[in-house]
């Protein structure tokens, strides 16, 4: 190869090098315009959106059972983590021209976890409401398990002796007289419904033990 040519190829490789930088340089500044506006502690990492590392739906759970207040600001969060994402990968992608930051795929299985997550939510929260109006509140987990005011009457039903003391007995005694309290709601009293079946066993249990 000629010294010309040599120097020729020089130049236009320093040039590309040179335009690449300044790419990269201003991708660099303006992503200070995308930092996380939420707490960091949420991820999307293979295909699954995270908190604190784990899995969001148990997380949803124990905030109900004891600090159902929070689940609003939680669900804030969620959709401005989700906002923040789609700003972000989508600007990357718009600078360095091409799909392998962000897809749609990706964008999309991202956005239906939100959505399924914000929905149960909004379930939580109005069974939260529910049971702030009239102190009763029942419904069946993804474990097929029977909750009454987050008390999970399935373990605790799993877990009771056969032999029990008085105060046992007197408190699956209110346990039994709130679940046929329940029964008088129109909501829970249609027998074709699941929750129905799951009140119907779980009261047959109590009042079996209870009479023990």
């Amino acid at each position: 190869m000629s010294k010309k040519r040599s120097s020729k190829v020089q130049k236009i490789s320093s040039k590309s090098m040179s335009s690449y930088s300044v790419v990269e340089k201003e991708a660099h500044h303006r992503l200070k315009d995308y930092q996380n506006p939420v707490s960091p502690d949420f991820e999307f990492v293979r295909g699954k959106l995270l908190y604190l590392g784990k899995e969001i739906g148990p997380y949803l759970r124990k905030l109900y059972q004891s600090k159902p207040a929070l689940l609003s600001d939680f669900a804030q969060d969620l959709q401005k983590f989700r906002e923040h994402v789609v700003r972000k990968k989508s600007f990357l992608n718009r600078i360095l021209g091409r799909e392998r930051v962000w897809t749609e795929d990706e964008k999309s299985q991202m956005s239906a976890q939100v959505d399924a997550y914000l929905q149960k939510i909004s379930e939580y929260l109005r069974q939260s409401f529910e049971q702030a109006q009239d102190g009763l509140v029942l419904y069946v987990d993804e474990n097929e398990h029977l909750l009454m005011n987050a008390v999970n009457l399935t373990v605790l039903l799993q877990n009771s002796q056969k032999t029990l003391s008085d105060k046992q007995k007197l408190y699956l005694k209110s346990i039994t007289q709130k679940l046929e309290l329940a029964l008088e709601k129109p909501k829970y009293n249609r027998p074709d419904s699941k929750i129905y079946d799951k009140i119907m066993k779980h009261l047959n249990h109590f009042l079996s033990l209870s009479a023990t």
